[in-house]
């Protein structure tokens, strides 16, 4: 599974 972030522009965003 990827890891998720949250990016301040898009929200939460696949990492990988």
């Amino acid at each position: 599974e990827c890891c998720r972030y949250v990016d301040c522009r898009r929200g939460c965003t696949p990492c990988c």
